[in-house]
C-alpha cells in the first residue's frame, strides 16, 4: 500500500519515523518485532511524547531500510528518500 504524499507535513521525527514505517507497509507490532523496540516505545517515538535514545533510533532506520541522516536533519522533508548508504555487519563480516 503506498504512502499519500507528505511533502507538506511537519518534518518531527515522529512524523518521519511513522512515515517510514507505513511507507514499507508495517504495523506498529512488524516494526518492534524487527527492532527489538517495544510498540509502546514506538507508539511514543511517532507521537512525539518521548524521543529514542540513539541506539533505538539506529536501529529503527536499519529495520526501515532508512539512512540515520533522514530522522535526524530537520531540514529534510517526511516523504524524502535516501539511499542506503551502510551494510550491517554481523561476526563474521559483511552481509
Amino acid at each position: 500500500m503506498s504512502e499519500p504524499s507528505c511533502d507538506n507535513c511537519e518534518a518531527t521525527l515522529g512524523a518521519k519515523l511513522r512515515h517510514a514505517r507505513r511507507t514499507i507497509g508495517w504495523t506498529l507490532r512488524q516494526a518492534a518485532a524487527s527492532s527489538g523496540i517495544a510498540i509502546s516505545s514506538i507508539c511514543d517515538f511517532e507521537h512525539g511524547k518521548r524521543e529514542p535514545r540513539f541506539a533505538q533510533l539506529a536501529r529503527l532506520a536499519e529495520a526501515y531500510h532508512r539512512s540515520i541522516y533522514y530522522f535526524l536533519d530537520d531540514a529534510v522533508p517526511v516523504s524524502a528518500s535516501f539511499p542506503v548508504l551502510w551494510c550491517p555487519v554481523t561476526e563474521g563480516g559483511l552481509r
